[in-house]
């Protein structure tokens, strides 16, 4: 931000100079806005792109996990019930779990937010 001026030798600045030092605080004060919404921005983001590489790791091993799983779900029923129908009320049942999966999900990304909090309280305080 910009530091105060000494005032005029007779104790008043010229209008002028007052004029140009608000300018100049106002861009000062949008630029640091605008600072604060980018690094906000960044670290959002940055949190997301975390947290989405850890999920993919995690959802690509767990899946392996329960591909065998299920596969072996489907050899123990095959030995009580024909393998066909077996297989299938395997994948019928998959199909409802990952379905019920696929909508918890979708409804807790819909309440994710990006938008910089902080940024936006300041601009509200300051009335930028």
């Amino acid at each position: 931000m910009a530091e105060p001026r000494p005032l005029h030798p007779r104790g008043e600045e010229p209008i002028g100079a007052l004029v140009q030092e608000l300018i100049a605080d106002m861009r000062d004060l949008v630029q640091d806005e605008f600072r604060l919404a980018r690094g906000e921005m960044s670290e959002a983001i940055s949190n997301s792109v975390n947290a989405s590489l850890v999920a993919a790791i995690g959802g690509s091993l767990a899946f392996l996990g329960v591909a065998y799983l299920l596969l072996a779900a489907v050899f123990a029923l095959a030995s009580v019930i024909v393998p066909w129908l077996a297989a299938l009320m395997v994948g019928a049942a998959v199909l409802v779990v990952g379905g019920i999966l696929l909508l918890i999900g979708r409804n807790r990304l819909k309440h994710m937010s990006f938008v910089p909090e902080d940024t936006v309280e300041s601009i509200r305080e300051g009335g930028v």
